[in-house]
């Protein structure tokens, strides 16, 4: 319905078919997936596939089909292939045994290469806030791309506090917050490593705000530290410098 609603054509395969149960695109190994699969679908028929060829990292729980549903699209991925999906937040912590082992494996492997918190109120069929996950088999430069080298690094964002309520029960995304300007132009690369450095070398936590209005005049950066915290800092200073 998305694609047909958006006018784009698709591949769906020859018949309505069930994605676990029976795949019409068992070979297909794609370059990029795109997914909102449904959350925490209990009666997906997981009895029926405990030797499934997918389940790599391990058999998903029955009641519950969100690791079916990712690790469904890590089988489908090209040795180049990224994914990018949609999950409720649960995903992110479950604490079953088959969950805790998936996602193990899953970091293990160096797949996830960022997550993002989103905040509640998105959807128009539930309020609960959800995550987007985007998951890759190729963390290695890419120039043409503009990808530097990300392998054992994993980003996260913390977005749970953006968007606008345009009703009482409906929040959406604004442009800025999709394109936030975090440091503004006149802050370089060297500047943000040195500034970086400098946090690094202050072990005392109520110290770390006279570095910050000592080291940097930058508005945007100052707020933004302090709204998201230092560690975001830490990590989104590292990320942008290049450093390891």
């Amino acid at each position: 319905m998305n694609f047909a609603i958006r006018g784009i054509d698709a591949d769906l395969g020859p018949h309505q078919a069930d994605s676990f149960h029976n795949d019409l695109h068992k070979d297909l190994k794609a370059d990029t997936i795109l997914a909102n699969p449904p959350f925490k679908m209990s009666d997906w028929g997981g009895e029926r596939l405990k030797e499934d060829v997918r389940w790599k990292y391990d058999v998903p729980p029955t009641n519950n089909a969100n690791y079916a549903w990712i690790q469904h699209f890590i089988y489908h991925l090209s040795p180049n292939g990224t994914a990018g999906f949609v999950m409720a937040n649960g995903s992110m912590f479950t604490s079953t045994t088959a969950e805790m082992a998936i996602r193990k494996g899953i970091i293990e492997d160096d797949l996830v290469d960022c997550i993002i918190a989103l905040p509640g109120q998105l959807f128009y069929t539930t309020q609960i806030p959800v995550c987007l996950w985007f998951l890759t088999r190729n963390k290695k430069a890419d120039l043409k791309r503009g990808f530097r080298d990300r392998g054992g690094e994993t980003l996260f964002i913390d977005a749970r506090r953006m968007g606008k309520l345009v009703d009482r029960v409906h929040r959406e995304l604004t442009p800025e917050d999709i394109d936030l300007p975090l440091y503004g132009d006149d802050l370089s690369l060297d500047d943000l490593a040195k500034l970086r450095a400098r946090i690094e070398e202050t072990t005392i936590p109520h110290q770390v705000d006279r570095v910050l209005v000592k080291e940097t005049d930058n508005p945007k950066l100052l707020a933004h530290i302090r709204e998201h915290g230092v560690e975001w800092f830490r990590r989104e200073g590292k990320s942008r410098s290049g450093n390891d």
